[in-house]
């Protein structure tokens, strides 16, 4: 029982490691990496922050180990956010 029971954690230890967020990264650090694409997110209620962690998490399924934003706002009168990154490995 121990035994199956420290394989599971090692296990489930090693998977978390390998899912980790991208980091997010301003245009000099992305300078000196080499682009893989761009991830966009659209009609995302909320504010700023939560545009942020979307394209961090569409920039991790991608598997991106960082991510630029490139632009985020909301168009005229909506109250819902727009935005696109940059995405590097």
């Amino acid at each position: 029982m121990k035994s199956t029971t420290l394989l599971a954690l090692v296990f489930f230890s090693t998977l978390s490691l390998s899912v980790q967020a991208a980091q997010q990264i301003d245009q000099e650090q992305a300078a000196q990496r080499q682009s893989v694409g761009v991830v966009s997110v659209s009609n995302q209620s909320g504010s700023l922050d939560d545009v942020v962690r979307a394209l961090d998490s569409k920039a991790t399924k991608a598997g991106a180990s960082y991510f630029r934003i490139v632009s985020a706002g909301t168009p005229a009168d909506s109250s819902h956010w727009r935005g696109s990154a940059e995405i590097y490995r």
